[in-house]
């Protein structure tokens, strides 16, 4: 049996300043210090990273959350050292403490979300004061089969309809594309509060990492679908999108930039694509039935909530776990 390193021999701290940001691993990109430097640059996004240390300086585990405005933002579990397997749920608890005394009563919510594993920390994180939302993840392999052979025919005829009248999907090539897919991100979102955007300099930041990357479908000169996806552990994430599906109906915009998204994705060796918000499994969410016609797989899970009032707390928990 493998011995576990002792958990009172490691230090944990909070990282506010890339400049103290030294032995960091960077396999997670959500967790990385290349996401902790966009973050860091980009306006009404401050980046918190928490990391634990053993007694000579080494990195054992980290956790990147990011605050905009009254909202702290966690993508994922964090990273963890080899030789902490089996003790992540322990250090998760950790680097969660640390981090919520020190957002004290600053920020109004916690949100975490794609977790790898449904029943990770369920215990730590109610311990907490978490409330876990039912939620719905979907995710298309690229592995064994390309994505071709599963797609459906109804939705192939619609890309192969698009094509024929002209639209075109590829990577942000130049400055006028990539303003038009701002523009296009910010004005989609202007009226669904719940969905936060960034700032364009965080897409500008995006497209220029290698763990990122703009896709925008155009007809003639005109953007009409876009989306950002990011790259972790050989799985795509289709982080953000935007389409002009009503005005353009016939070319289906949607479908052909989620679709060149997926192809994207597998062409980088990619083993799966995961669309990171297609929200409440017990709802009718129209959204969620359309990335479901790529042939997607759901699976349920949890995304979990927090705020510094107890009392919201205990509402929450009625209300969603009741």
């Amino acid at each position: 049996m493998k011995e576990r390193y002792p958990m009172n021999n490691i230090r944990f701290n909070i990282f506010q300043h890339k400049e103290d940001l030294l032995s960091i691993n960077n396999s997670i990109f959500f967790h990385s210090k290349i996401l902790f430097e966009v973050y860091e640059q980009c306006p009404k996004m401050r980046p918190l990273m928490i990391v634990g240390c053993t007694e000579e300086g080494d990195a054992v585990c980290q956790l990147l959350a990011v605050v905009r405005q009254y909202h702290c933002r966690i993508y994922g579990e964090g990273w963890y050292a080899p030789q902490m397997t089996g003790q992540e749920e322990q250090l998760f608890k950790l680097m969660l403490d640390l981090l919520l005394k020190h957002l004290g009563k600053s920020v109004l919510f916690t949100e975490i979300s794609n977790l790898k594993s449904k029943m990770f920390g369920y215990k730590v994180l109610r311990t907490l004061g978490f409330t876990p939302v039912k939620w719905m993840s979907i995710h298309n392999s690229l592995h064994n089969k390309s994505p071709e052979e599963r797609l459906p025919e109804k939705t192939r005829q619609k890309i192969d309809h698009a094509l024929m009248r002209g639209a075109t999907a590829h990577r942000v090539s130049d400055e006028e594309e990539l303003k038009a897919f701002c523009k296009l991100m910010n004005t989609h979102h202007l009226f669904k509060p719940r969905k936060y955007i960034p700032e364009d300099l965080f897409f500008k930041m995006i497209d220029k990492i290698e763990e990122g990357e703009l896709l925008v479908t155009k007809i003639k000169e005109k953007v009409i679908g876009c989306c950002a996806i990011a790259y972790s552990e050989k799985n795509a994430y289709l982080w953000y999108s935007a389409f002009l599906r009503k005005t353009y109906l016939k070319y289906h915009p949607d479908t052909l930039t989620v679709w060149s998204a997926i192809q994207t994705a597998y062409r980088r060796g990619c083993s799966h694509v995961y669309f990171m918000d297609v929200g409440l499994p017990y709802m009718k969410n129209t959204f969620r039935e359309f990335i479901m016609s790529f042939g997607g797989k759901p699976v349920s899970t949890y995304r979990w909530f927090y705020t510094p009032y107890s009392w919201i707390n205990k509402c929450l928990y009625h209300l969603f776990c009741s």
